[in-house]
């Protein structure tokens, strides 16, 4: 994944840029799981006959002022990575790395996929109305039952967080944003049993598809947690 990261190009005067992006990559495999075959520092079906393949998967939670946790970075920063996406890599669309999964087709060199997890609504203000007017196609992961409420899983945080609401997913949709699953519940998956598992994802994709009326096909995994 990381060496993935380092054979992107890089330009004088996008050092700071790209070392932030190299930061946040994350080896998705553990994260990160679509139609039944893992997405991150490859997205290959070598059981259907196809060349598994490398993509980078930048793994975003908030961008704020003053940046908290994993995956936080200060609006400067997140501006100067999308610059630096657009002028020296190719952001694409999960989407289309689904489609080069199912059909065995190579990634498009330099491609990498933008990623938001939690669904803050702080992302409205920065970080998501700077990918639609750079044109970077992002996906986020939603934890269904949460949304338009108060984070309450971040307990050691020192601000509170609220969720993005339907009717802002909905608007984010019509925009070209995609949409994944971070459960219904925010749980680690690895402490529920099989049906309340079951019950968690099918409930998050149904909430999807009431809601935004779309069929989400990827989940990613509630504070990176799995057994598999």
């Amino acid at each position: 994944m990381r060496g993935a990261c380092r054979r992107l190009p890089r330009a004088r005067g996008a050092e700071v840029a790209a070392s932030r992006i190299h930061d946040l990559l994350l080896d998705r495999r553990e994260q990160i799981r679509v139609v039944d075959r893992p997405v991150g520092s490859y997205a290959g079906a070598s059981d259907a006959g196809h060349t598994p393949f490398q993509l980078p998967v930048l793994a975003y939670r908030n961008v704020e002022e003053v940046p908290e946790g994993w995956g936080s970075v200060p609006p400067v920063e997140f501006r100067a990575q999308m610059r630096w996406l657009k002028g020296f890599a190719k952001p694409v669309p999960l989407s289309r790395a689904l489609g080069w999964l199912e059909t065995g087709m190579a990634p498009e060199p330099g491609s990498v996929i933008v990623t938001f997890d939690e669904a803050y609504a702080d992302l409205l203000s920065v970080a998501l109305a700077e990918c639609l007017a750079r044109g970077v196609p992002a996906t986020l992961f939603l934890p269904t039952r949460h949304l338009g409420r108060w984070d309450e899983w971040n307990t050691r945080s020192t601000r509170q967080r609220r969720h993005l609401r339907w009717e802002d997913a909905a608007r984010l949709r019509d925009s070209g944003f995609e949409f994944g699953v971070h459960s219904r519940n925010h749980q680690a998956l690895v402490k529920l049993e099989k049906p309340e598992l079951k019950k968690d994802l099918l409930g998050a994709a149904r909430d999807v598809e009431e809601h935004l009326g779309l069929t989400p096909r990827a989940v990613a995994y509630p504070h990176g947690f799995h057994n598999e």
